[in-house]
């Protein structure tokens, strides 16, 4: 089996993302509940446990299902894969704002439910994954990859073949690559927080309740542009480019909701 590489940049590039995905995220929480004193640190950790619970634990389990049946075609693939994350993600935000923050609805705890839920999927996604890259690149080094595949993975051919293959994407990572990869969290942020206000406009407003599902299809547009560059369709500036576009037009769209919920 040949060895796996991880060059000096590539270790440092994991570790932008490491450090920057966990710090950008609980500093932004931080800045909004202590700094600007607005919103509940409280309705963060509802964010970020309500992402676990819909996009992690649920949305993962119906993927064990469809995404066999999906993956050979782009347009199924594409079509499933957004609209998942629209509806579950959405979902969780509409229960949130419906029943768990029944008394405390509110422009500014919205953002606090956004920041945890966005917040949390890129420490997770983005930090938590680059931790354990470094960690199984250090086991590299130390044990050579053969040695190190065979632990993380117990023997299983299958799964092994699957991991070399992850880790020879993960040692080819350069800063660059690393500061897009931060940027773009950054952006699904903004989105995450911008849906929420949505959503909670949904909830709180008579006559609104149509932006609920006009944030899972929101979503799912967002997802398109990253799903397409995963199936090789498009270049990854290309992808980056659109996805920030389309946010930037949310986050006006939200900050409009947000100042007419604050004065309600």
């Amino acid at each position: 089996m040949n060895e796996i590489v991880f060059s000096g940049e590539a270790i440092a590039a994991h570790a932008v993302i490491a450090v920057l995905c966990i710090l950008i995220p609980v500093g932004a929480a931080l800045v909004w509940r202590f700094c600007l004193k607005k919103g509940s640190m409280r309705y963060t950790f509802i964010g970020a446990g309500m992402f676990f619970l819909f996009a992690i634990i649920l949305e993962r389990l119906l993927h064990q299902a469809m995404l066999p049946l999906v993956s050979g075609n782009v347009l199924l693939y594409t079509l499933y894969g957004a609209l998942a994350a629209g509806i579950f993600e959405e979902t969780a935000r509409y229960i949130s704002f419906r029943f768990l923050m029944k008394y405390s609805r509110s422009a500014e705890n919205a953002v606090s439910y956004g920041l945890g839920h966005g917040g949390f999927e890129a420490i997770y996604i983005a930090g938590i994954t680059s931790i354990s890259v470094l960690m199984m690149a250090a086991e590299i080094r130390s044990s050579g990859t053969a040695q190190m595949i065979q632990n993380f993975t117990g023997g299983s051919e299958a799964v092994a073949e699957q991991l070399r293959a992850q880790l020879l994407g993960f040692s080819q990572m350069t800063i660059p690559t690393a500061l897009i990869s931060v940027f773009e969290r950054i952006v699904a942020m903004a989105l995450h927080v911008s849906l929420s206000v949505l959503v909670m406009e949904s909830v709180m407003v008579k006559g609104k309740a149509w932006l609920y599902p006009a944030a899972i299809a929101i979503h799912a547009l967002m997802d398109v542009p990253a799903l397409l560059y995963q199936s090789g369709k498009i270049p990854l500036l290309v992808c980056e480019a659109i996805m920030t576009a389309f946010t930037a037009v949310w986050v006006f769209v939200a900050i409009r909701y947000y100042k007419a919920l604050r004065a309600k």
